[in-house]
């Protein structure tokens, strides 16, 4: 490693890197630069650095460290990064005279460091930007903050392209190293013949432990083998397409469920659905949990409450089977006899039959996809209209007991108010509406 002296500032060169200083003007361009498009400066700085100190150019010191940090704090101004660059300005701003600061700037553009975007110019001027009146203005230089492919190659950055719009696409791995196994300590044991007494040699030192802990006939350790928890089997595109229809129907009859995704909510109600519940027994038990929870409080994170909940075993059947007579009970140490299953299978064949009222059952009767998608549709408009009932005698109630604990001057005063009267509807028995004024 070969070093030299400027400015007081030892710095190191590498002979393993090759870099060509660019000393055609022509190749000093965004459009023919080899260097990749930088623009931030934190990404800027540290090339600057590495180039000075590499020793690429003869006469890059210090100084041009200085002017690469005056030039990049303008960095941020500006998109894609251009600088916007005036003589007179960055001579004030460093203290050095124009001869200096124009042979560091050509220093930066040989390195590969800075590419013109725009060349300035003072016979073509332009009208003032801000102030139109005021005259005319000469066009800035605007330098475009570069990385030379030598600074790629000797950090391990991949790129992809070439010249200024090259990209960083990631980082060479370093070569794997073989991963280290740490083994039990196994003592080295020593035995007696004359007396047949082993030795352990943690124990030599101290006597006292030896005879606690080590009995003299105690072997080596057994190396543990590590246990590898086994992993969940994948779930088939079908079958999540069916978690997703299933929760499809969960999430209208929950409302503290109808912030989530329907991905999020099918992925959460995964343990559910494994245990064969359907989804009128999901949006039952759902619905049950949000009975005891304070008025305005609501799960912040629901998937993460559900999978909490279901994790605890909350909401999902027991794992006893059911009793064999056919009830659909658990089963009970002592199992029924005979007599007591044909009694209840005598029972059940006597007894009514239910039909079922499921909304999402779809008919057997349909032949056509137009049939379906009829069907569907009116089930939507016969669950609205559920629920708008629902809501509706809700209201009546609500307002029923409010009337009830007003004094009576204010119950008098809210009667005599036709707006508060309600009236069965003529055409649905069960609904109620308010009169028009």
């Amino acid at each position: 490693m070969h070093t030299r002296q400027e400015g007081g500032c030892t710095l190191p060169k590498n002979p393993t890197l090759a870099h060509t200083l660019v000393t055609d003007r022509t190749q000093q361009h965004i459009a023919t630069t080899a260097s990749r498009r930088t623009r931030h400066a934190s990404d800027f700085l540290p090339a600057v650095r590495f180039m000075i100190d590499a020793g690429f150019h003869p006469d890059a010191g210090p100084t041009t460290l200085r002017l690469a940090h005056a030039l990049a704090v303008r960095m941020h101004r500006s998109r894609d990064g251009h600088i916007p660059y005036s003589l007179e300005r960055t001579c004030a701003q460093l203290g050095l005279g124009r001869s200096t600061v124009a042979k560091h700037a050509k220093i930066l553009r040989e390195l590969g460091l800075l590419a013109w975007a725009q060349h300035g110019t003072r016979a073509n001027a332009l009208p003032h930007r801000d102030h139109p009146r005021a005259g005319y203005r000469p066009t800035a230089t605007l330098y475009a903050p570069c990385t030379p492919p030598v600074y790629d190659q000797a950090m391990g950055h991949r790129t992809r392209g070439t010249g200024y719009t090259a990209r960083l696409t990631g980082r060479t791995r370093p070569p794997r190293t073989t991963r280290k196994i740490r083994r039990p300590w196994t003592p080295s044991v020593t035995s007696n013949p004359s007396t047949g007494h082993v030795t352990d040699d943690r124990t030599t030192k101290n006597p006292a432990r030896s005879a606690a802990t080590n009995p003299p006939t105690s072997s080596a350790p057994t190396p543990r083998t590590p246990t590898r928890t086994p992993r969940r089997p994948r779930r088939s595109p079908a079958k999540v397409q069916a978690d997703i229809a299933l929760a499809a129907q969960v999430r209208p009859r929950v409302p503290w469920t109808q912030r989530l995704p329907l991905r999020r909510l099918a992925f959460a109600l995964r343990p559910m659905i494994d245990a064969g519940l359907d989804a009128a027994a999901i949006a039952a038990e759902l619905a049950a949990w949000a009975w005891s929870w304070p008025r305005t409080w609501r799960p912040s994170d629901i998937a993460g409450y559900l999978l909490g909940q279901l994790n605890k075993g909350r909401g999902l059947p027991a794992s006893r089977d059911t009793c064999g007579c056919g009830c659909g009970g658990r089963a009970q140490a002592t199992p029924p006899n005979s007599a007591f299953a044909a009694a209840f299978a005598t029972l059940a064949a006597a007894g009514p039959k239910l039909a079922s009222n499921d909304p999402d059952q779809v008919p057997a009767d349909f032949t056509t996809r137009r049939e379906l998608l009829l069907w569907k549709r009116q089930r939507d408009r016969d669950i609205q209209a559920d629920i708008l009932a629902s809501l509706r005698q809700a209201g009546e109630r609500q307002q029923r007991r409010a009337l009830a604990q007003l004094p009576f001057a204010q119950w008098l005063e809210a009667v005599e108010d036709r707006s508060t009267w309600y009236l069965p509807h003529p055409a649905e028995p069960g609904a109620w509406v308010s009169p028009s004024p």
